[in-house]
């Protein structure tokens, strides 16, 4: 879901991956700059410059991010009070928030909360009240990729693409052609979260794949494809249009392999509400 733009040495790989993990597991933590730097055994000065290098972004930048794409799942989740939402994303103050949202997001935590409540309301059970999306069948061609695999939430899958993003930065295989990608291969409503299976990816050459990078083919052929805009936090429900608006009166059967989101931009430099995610199914061959 992340591209970084520059390069940087190789020996620092290790260290900044040290510290991707460290934000993911404490974003409700002092992270400050002077704490995230000794744990990249630098110093802040040279952390700082060094990070914006790799990254694109400052750190102070990474964390609102990070925790705004939280702040988002928590108000579709509907379950946390605002001041509580608002504290998690750190501010200790609700009108503070509410600015600071409505700047990212273009709307209030209270309207955004509103607006998208239809993305957690009841499941619609008849055909005719599931919404049809805006399904295309493409033919795609085969695609080698190098990945890093995730297990656990879906919502943490960014971690995974820090790693992948900084290791290829230091690899020197960021280009203006790289693609990014994420695969899924289980439901998220019938997998405990904890054995959810999932891999943060990049369109790059198989013979580059090391230590942790793995390397496979996303397979050609016909893909069910729903163009979803908007925030991350929401893809649930086009996944749900997809399987139970377009799947059942289509007339095709998924292929088994799972299906793979491609990010056609950046979540460093575009509004969370103008993201786009591809999403594709892959599907079985007609038989002739």
């Amino acid at each position: 879901m992340t591209q970084s733009n520059t390069g940087a040495p190789h020996r620092f790989f290790g260290r900044f991956c040290d510290v991707i993990d460290h934000v993911y597991a404490h974003l409700d933590d002092d992270l400050s700059l002077d704490r995230l730097a000794d744990i990249a055994c630098l110093s802040p000065f040279h952390f700082h410059r060094i990070y914006h290098a790799l990254t694109g972004e400052t750190l102070a930048e990474t964390v609102r991010r990070l925790r705004f794409h939280r702040a988002a799942g928590d108000l579709l989740e509907g379950h946390l009070p605002m001041q509580r939402v608002a504290l998690r994303a750190g501010y200790s103050s609700e009108a503070a928030f509410n600015r600071a949202f409505k700047k990212t997001f273009g709307l209030t935590p209270g309207h955004y909360r509103n607006v998208r409540q239809s993305l957690h309301a009841p499941r619609a059970t008849t055909a005719e009240e599931i919404p049809m999306p805006n399904v295309t069948i493409q033919e795609i061609d085969a695609i080698d990729l190098l990945l890093i695999r995730h297990q656990g939430d879906y919502m943490q899958i960014g971690s995974a693409f820090e790693h992948l993003n900084h290791w290829a930065a230091s690899q020197q295989l960021l280009t203006p052609e790289t693609r990014s990608f994420g695969l899924y291969w289980d439901d998220p409503s019938a997998v405990p979260v904890d054995e959810l299976r999932a891999a943060a990816c990049m369109s790059g050459p198989a013979n580059a794949a090391a230590g942790e990078v793995d390397a496979m083919r996303l397979n050609g052929g016909r893909y069910a494809c729903l163009l979803h805009v908007g925030p991350y936090a929401e893809l649930e429900k086009s996944y749900d249009a997809l399987y139970r608006g377009w799947l059942p009166q289509s007339g095709e059967e998924p292929a088994d392999a799972p299906c793979a989101e491609e990010y056609l931009n950046n979540p460093r430099d575009t509004p969370p509400m103008a993201l786009e995610t591809l999403i594709m199914m892959p599907l079985a061959n007609r038989e002739a």
